[in-house]
């Protein structure tokens, strides 16, 4: 097979300028989901406000030339998901944001952009991408049919760019500019007679390179050259908590589990890296005693030490639970608390440039600056390595998983224990849960996780975390208690109010979750631009008030915001925008359901929702006030979307509504 054609540097104004692509059928559909739509974001945005100057490359694109009744058209091979993103995210700019940009811009982006992507036999696909794409009104026919993940990403792009002033401090305007000359992607082509199924095996066949954590931690593992002890201990403790799927304490053969985490298994005992050193150092047992701390050497060393206390528990476990967190985003929220802690005890300002930033893509970077500030650079990765320890170990306790077993899978937080045989068993982390306050924490977590699945947006766990780190003992009351009032802050402070607070001080900061102004009713009634985080805090106030009622509740990743009363309803008249964007018109629910249900008026929908059971609490009490007979109106969403404001209104400083009260109201 011939090689391919040396690459060249399209910017994104190049990609849209020339050239039409399409996806073969050998290729899997559009699959990126709301993390990855907005990571690429994201990541343009950052580069836009911190690198304005630079050229910011997304990777490459391959594809085979090819005839076609239309000309030559390029047949793609690698790469289709992000240009799919691409003509999603420039589909979102022309159609939602025209206003906020320069009359060059628009110039730009309706004379140069020209839909340049169609996939072959998959029509719903092209269809999806044409009705995104053309001028007027978004309408999607009830006779047709759509890709339900493309409408999605599509419905992302507009919420992530409606957000850039307040989360990146960034204008579209700039975004725009920067996407358009400063983005580029490598483009190349393959010889005419390439075996493209072949050709296609191998690009699936590739190796990974070595990964950021990795080389991290190769660095701070040569900052403890000198301290054979010292770095044995930092490289055991590493390797136990870089498996996410298994609990911690797995990481460790039994008798050096018991030393660690006591009879029980459960907690860690060891109160500082000297004690776990002590051990854990053996000068017979398994470790790095190298003299050359190249990175080759450390890594596989690392790998073969991490397998001495792998067992057929331990692969059980793995498959057993999913962490909510992926192993380099976990290095940051520890960085970012023991930062934190160090400057409050020291008394130090944390000014923005100096805050651990969530973003796994700037893991060496944000590391990098931390050593450079240490006065003493071996304490540092001592201290790390030790709050890493303890991180996993609260983390794997008091942070909820997904957990898989032969009845199905669901929502988990439970404790790791020694059984009298020895072996581990899981059990509710809160006990026997006869309260309820075990399933409430839960419920509170799941909540916070489903609203924000974006690794870079985890906010919430680093004050989990940071409050879980501050408590010699965690009790689920006080727990269930900072958790709610934490949710409270991220509802009046962000979500409800024009002068958005930033995460960093309502969680670290001792008033920071005091400040609760008065909220901003009108961003309510949005429509679409309402925050999903509002819906899913709504439903878990539901669900507290009647957990009888609601125990088959379980949250979900639901991210498309539905009108009960449709924008577009057949055989009817559509509602005036103030009811129909109205908060009472308004439920979240997964986009596969709204894209089979979207112009259908709500006595249809509820035939529906009643054999598949609704995704969303607000939407079952919609439900109930809904009959073929007397369908919802104005009233109905005006005294619903009242209730429902009340409800949420309550929260703030912490007064809550009684159920009494709140029967009133519904």
């Amino acid at each position: 097979m011939k090689s391919a054609s040396i690459p060249e540097e399209y910017s994104i104004r190049d990609l849209f300028g020339s050239g039409h692509y399409v996806i073969p059928l050998y290729q899997r559909n559009y699959a990126w989901t709301e993390q990855e739509v907005l990571q690429l974001i994201q990541d343009v945005a950052d580069y836009a406000l911190n690198k304005p100057n630079t050229r910011y490359r997304i990777g490459t694109l391959i594809a085979y030339e090819r005839e076609s009744g239309q000309g030559i058209v390029r047949e793609t091979i690698d790469g289709q998901q992000r240009l799919t993103t691409l003509n999603i995210l420039l589909c979102a700019l022309k159609r939602e944001y025209a206003a906020k940009l320069s009359k060059q811009q628009l110039a730009q982006l309706t004379t140069r952009f020209q839909l340049n992507l169609q996939y072959d036999s998959r029509p719903s696909s092209t269809e999806t991408l044409r009705v995104l794409f053309q001028e007027g009104p978004l309408r999607f026919s009830s006779d047709k049919t759509y890709n339900t993940e493309i409408r999605q990403a599509y419905e992302v792009a507009v919420r992530s760019l409606r957000h850039l002033p307040t989360e990146k401090g960034i204008s579209v305007s700039q975004f725009f500019g920067y996407l358009l000359d400063n983005v580029s992607i490598l483009f190349v082509t393959v010889p005419p007679d390439t075996d493209l199924n072949h050709y296609f095996e191998i690009m699936n066949s590739r190796g990974e390179q070595l990964e950021k954590h990795e080389v991290l931690k190769a660095q701070l593992l040569n900052v403890l050259r000198e301290d054979h002890r010292a770095s044995h201990c930092f490289n055991r403790i590493w390797e136990a908590c870089a498996h996410m799927e298994r609990y911690v304490q797995y990481g460790f053969v039994p008798d050096v589990r018991t030393a660690l985490f006591g009879n029980e298994w459960s907690l860690l005992r060891a109160g500082d890296f000297e004690a776990v050193a002590e051990k854990l150092y053996s000068g017979q047992g398994p470790g790095l005693h190298l003299n050359e701390y190249d990175l080759d050497s450390i890594l596989s060393q690392g790998a073969s030490s991490s397998q001495t206390s792998a067992s057929k528990s331990d692969s059980d476990d793995a498959s057993r639970f999913t962490a909510v967190i992926n192993f380099p985003n976990f290095l940051l929220h520890i960085l970012r608390i023991q930062v934190a802690d160090e400057a409050r005890r020291t008394n130090e300002a944390v000014d923005a440039q100096s805050q651990v930033r969530l973003d796994d893509k700037d893991l060496l970077d944000a590391f990098n600056a931390q050593l450079n500030k240490a006065l003493d650079q071996q304490k540092f990765v001592q201290d790390f390595a030790y709050n890493l320890l303890r991180g996993r170990n609260l983390f794997d306790t008091f942070v909820l998983k997904r957990e898989y077993d032969n009845t199905g899978d669901g929502w988990s937080l439970k404790a790791m224990k020694k059984s009298s045989s020895a072996s581990a068993y899981y059990a509710d982390t809160f006990g026997d849960d006869v309260t309820g306050l075990n399933r409430e924490v839960l419920m509170l977590l799941a909540m916070f996780h489903v609203s924000n699945p974006t690794q870079i947006y985890k906010h919430w766990l680093s004050g989990a975390l940071n409050y879980l780190f501050a408590q010699q003992r965690v009790t689920a009351h006080e727990y269930r208690n900072y958790l709610q009032r934490l949710a409270n802050g991220f509802l009046f402070n962000r979500y409800l109010t024009d002068a958005k607070q930033e995460y960093y001080e309502m969680i670290f900061t001792p008033h920071g979750l005091n400040r609760q102004p008065v909220p901003n009713e009108a961003l309510l009634h949005q429509g679409t631009g309402v925050e999903n985080f509002v819906f899913n805090y709504l439903d878990f106030l539901l669900w507290k008030r009647d957990k009888a009622a609601h125990k088959d509740f379980e949250f979900t990743f639901r991210s498309s915001v539905e009108h009960y009363y449709p924008q577009h309803p057949l055989d009817a008249e559509p509602l005036p925008d103030k009811y129909l964007h109205h908060f009472g018109n308004l439920c979240l629910i997964s986009s596969s359901k709204n894209s089979a249900l979207r112009n259908y008026l709500p006595w249809a929908k509820k035939d529906h929702y009643i054999r598949v059971r609704p995704d969303s609490l607000k939407q079952r009490l919609m439900m109930d006030l809904t009959t073929k007979e007397c369908d919802w109106n104005v009233e109905a969403i005006k005294t619903h979307g009242q209730a429902m404001k009340d409800l949420l209104l309550a929260q703030r400083h912490g007064k809550g509504i009684s159920l009494a009260v709140l029967t009133t109201l519904l």
